[in-house]
């Protein structure tokens, strides 16, 4: 789980090592020295009049590009000369349209990636991730940093023998049985089943804290993806036929995604009041991008960024699916309704999170990281199996007596 330390200074501090500020009996656990001169916030203070001046002055000359969660994007230039000459400006926002107002700027300088917020009343904050010891800084306005060990990322995975065993659960409808699981917890969203991972060792912890995701999953953990993905009319069926029915009669195909288990994730933790720019480092997304997946799991901030509760920021996870395929023929002898005359379902699907590399993690999507046998059958395919049993049914029994069925899970 990721360390969060937060030092008190009183005193100003060019130079710390982790065991000389924090001590063994702290639990940092990171062997390079800790450089706080990397967050020194002494010129960004005496720059804060001229920062919001300078946008103040600019705002109505200056195209600017409104965000989604808060301020107005500007080109690098209105900060020249308010940054390290040498640096890589990656994003300026001026945001007036709140309490206090905020500009900061995001910027890559000498390898790390540096992000500071200047609020109109004065204060300061400061984040660096220092790529050299693996370390996100932070200093919050000269009375408090946040070091945060990159390298205490928490890993969870299921063995085998426990997702059996919950596919097992889920196939018989025993969802109670689940939730009696170890490192377990199962809920309902947007009418799916999502089996979760938790710590049981630290159930105090995850009782009150918020999983984030990273980009939003949309319709990949949707239960059915699509009804009728593929029909097709006039199909010819002979027992029809031969028993005085149009012989001529609608199918269909369904696929269905359901009862979502989560089987591994990455995540670090971090307690209410740590900022965006913090969690946004960590994530190595914009600021924006940020606080669009907060928002997605109902995070809220203050006026200096601070979230409002606890969150483990999941950086990777993977979820198994049931997935299955459903074919339905028009049935004229019984139910004048479809039903399903061919299915097939398996787990061996996942889905989860990937990120593009190009030196550095960034713009995760959703997609699928492992076929499932059963939504990789050919629609065809699957129309003809339908086709040829219901044939054999209905030349055989006169009727369709195999029951309507369920088009979305099994049997």
């Amino acid at each position: 789980m990721k360390k969060i330390w937060s030092i008190l200074l009183v005193l100003v501090v060019s130079l710390v090592t982790a065991s000389s500020v924090f001590g063994a009996d702290q639990g940092l656990d990171v062997d390079a020295d800790v450089d706080l001169q990397l967050v020194d916030v002494d010129q960004e203070k005496e720059q804060v009049d001229k920062i919001f001046s300078r946008f103040k002055e600019a705002d109505t000359l200056i195209q600017s590009k409104s965000l989604e969660y808060g301020g107005r994007e500007f080109e690098s230039d209105i900060v020249k000369g308010l940054v390290p000459d040498e640096a890589d400006i990656l994003e300026v926002v001026y945001d007036d349209d709140r309490k206090v107002d905020l500009v900061y700027i995001d910027y890559m300088f000498d390898g790390d990636r540096v992000i500071v917020d200047y609020f109109a009343d004065g204060t300061v904050h400061k984040t660096v991730t220092d790529n050299d010891n693996d370390v996100i800084i932070a200093n919050i306005n000269d009375v408090e940093y946040d070091v945060i060990d990159l390298n205490q990322i928490q890993n969870t995975k299921r063995t085998e023998d426990e997702l059996k065993e919950i596919q097992e659960l889920l196939e018989d409808g025993e969802l109670d049985k689940v939730e009696e699981l170890s490192n377990t917890t199962i809920n309902k969203e947007n009418g799916q089943t999502i089996v979760s991972l938790s710590d049981d060792s630290m159930s105090d912890i995850n009782s009150a804290t918020t999983d984030v995701l990273p980009g939003n999953p949309g319709t990949i953990l949707n239960d059915k993806l699509a009804d009728h993905v593929y029909t097709r009319s006039n199909q010819y069926v002979e027992a029809l036929d031969d028993r005085g029915h149009n012989p001529y009669t609608f199918n269909g195909v369904y696929e269905t995604q359901r009862n979502f288990i989560e089987y591994s994730k990455d995540d670090q933790y971090y307690s209410a009041g740590t900022t965006v720019s913090i969690i946004a480092s960590f994530w190595e997304v914009s600021k924006n991008s940020a606080k669009g997946w907060l928002s997605l799991a109902f995070v809220a901030w203050d006026t200096y960024e601070a979230i409002d509760r606890a969150i483990n920021a999941i950086d990777t996870i993977q979820y198994n699916f049931h997935g299955g395929k459903v074919a339905t023929v028009n049935d004229p002898t019984e139910y004048n309704d479809e039903v399903k005359a061919w299915e097939i379902w398996d787990w061996d699907g996942l889905v989860g999170v990937s990120w593009t590399y190009d030196g550095v993690y960034r713009d995760p999507t959703w997609g699928h990281h492992a076929q499932s046998h059963a939504l990789s059958f050919s629609n065809l395919t699957a129309t003809n199996n339908a086709l040829d049993y219901y044939d054999t049914i209905v030349d055989t029994f006169g009727v369709w007596n195999q029951g309507q069925g369920n088009f979305s899970s099994p049997n």
